[in-house]
C-alpha cells in the first residue's frame, strides 16, 4: 500500500493514523483480473476498457482511466442518458494492491473516501471507516459478479477505446423489479 505517512488530518472526516492503513479489494482485484485474462484486456496500459453484456442484467464496464486508477461499474439507461450504478474507482499501488477511493451510486450519489496526493499513484489521506466499508462492499460486488457468471455468459461488446472517445454506446436495459 502506498501512503503517506506521518500527516494527520481531520477535515471532513478525513485523517491519516499512522496506526491505520487502506484495505485492499482482493475478491475484486481477482474477478476483474480474471475478466480481464479472458477478454484480453491490458490492465498495465492506462487508458483501455472493456464492456461486457449478459441478458437480463446491466453492462458491466471496466475501465483503465489513467495509469494507476481503474473503475468498475454497471450502467443503465434513464431518460436517454447512460447512468453507473455503482462505479467503483480503484487506486491500483506501486505493490499491486486494489484500493478502493470512491463510489459513485444512483441512490447515494458520490461518496469518496480517500484523496489522492499529487503524484496521482499515492493516497494523501483517507477515511478509514468509509473506505474499509467501501472496500467490504466491493467484496460483496465482487462475488456479485462472480455468481452471475460474467466469466461464462459475458459477451464483449462495443469497442474498446477510453470512454472520454467514444458514446458508451448501451441500449436500454430492461429493469427487473420484484
Amino acid at each position: 500500500m502506498t501512503t503517506n505517512k506521518g500527516n494527520h488530518f481531520n477535515n471532513m472526516g478525513f485523517a491519516l493514523d499512522e496506526s491505520k492503513s487502506m484495505k485492499a479489494s482482493k475478491s475484486m482485484k481477482t474477478i476483474i483480473t480474471q475478466l480481464s485474462e479472458k477478454f484480453e484486456l491490458d490492465l498495465k496500459a492506462s487508458k483501455v476498457r472493456l464492456r461486457l453484456d449478459q441478458d437480463g442484467l446491466m453492462p458491466l464496464v471496466i475501465e483503465k482511466i489513467s495509469t494507476h486508477l481503474l473503475s468498475v461499474a454497471h450502467y443503465y439507461y434513464v431518460n436517454g442518458h447512460a447512468v453507473c450504478d455503482p462505479k467503483v474507482v480503484f487506486l491500483i499501488t506501486s505493490d499491486d494492491q486494489w484500493l478502493a477511493l470512491e463510489i459513485t451510486q444512483l441512490v447515494g450519489g458520490f461518496c469518496g473516501y480517500a484523496e489522492l496526493a499529487d503524484d496521482g499513484k499515492s493516497v494523501k489521506r483517507f477515511n478509514a471507516a468509509g473506505q474499509k466499508d467501501l472496500c467490504n462492499y466491493t467484496k460483496l460486488w465482487a462475488r456479485n459478479i462472480a455468481d452471475q457468471g460474467w466469466l461464462q455468459h459475458g459477451v464483449r461488446t462495443g469497442n474498446d477505446q477510453h470512454l472520454d472517445e467514444i458514446e458508451i454506446g448501451l441500449t436500454p436495459t430492461p429493469m427487473l423489479y420484484t
